[in-house]
């Protein structure tokens, strides 16, 4: 989502048209949005960065054209809302009673990265394997990635709760049947 009160600037993104959202308050994310027309896809990158930091990382993007196995959260009080797939990160997203969690997943690549960009950082494990879980100063936003090198992906969740809560979601996903 947008910030609330954001200044939107233009830009470009590898020549396509850009648009860097940002608020002037300290602490506050800042988005970039921008169309692949080659590829028909439209990118969202969110982070604590300035435009000309964002713009870098998003000229990096790489759309593949691997498939992608499909994963799910089990944890019980969690409904499944949607469902979004691209050519290289796949997702999906989930409520209960307080809390929205979108499941987002990729194929490790030389060009994949999970970006997680928040302001604090805690080392923790998810079912065993290294993770660490983002968030920033005012608590609206926290990122969990981990790897699974094994199954060669990039897991991340992202919601608006606590490390432990997380974890507990992150150790229920599985491969879906």
């Amino acid at each position: 989502s947008l910030p609330l009160s954001a200044h939107c600037q233009e830009c470009t993104v590898n020549g396509q048209p850009a648009k860097y959202y940002h608020e002037s308050e300290e602490g506050t994310n800042s988005i970039l949005i921008w169309r692949d027309e080659k590829a028909k896809m439209i990118f969202q990158l969110d982070g604590f960065l300035a435009m000309n930091e964002m713009v870098s990382l998003a000229e990096c993007v790489i759309p593949s054209t691997r498939p992608q196995p499909v994963y799910q959260i089990t944890m019980e009080g969690y409904e499944f809302q949607r469902e979004f797939r691209g050519s290289e990160v796949c997702g999906k997203e989930y409520k209960s009673s307080d809390a929205t969690v979108t499941l987002l997943y990729c194929k490790m690549s030389a060009a994949s990265a999970y970006i997680a960009i928040n302001q604090y950082h805690t080392e923790t494990t998810v079912n065993g394997l290294p993770a660490d879980y983002y968030y920033n100063c005012n608590g609206t936003a926290a990122d969990l990635v981990w790897i699974d090198e094994d199954a060669n992906l990039i897991f991340g969740l992202s919601a608006i709760m606590d490390m432990e809560q997380m974890v507990a979601i992150a150790e229920s996903v599985v491969l879906q049947d």
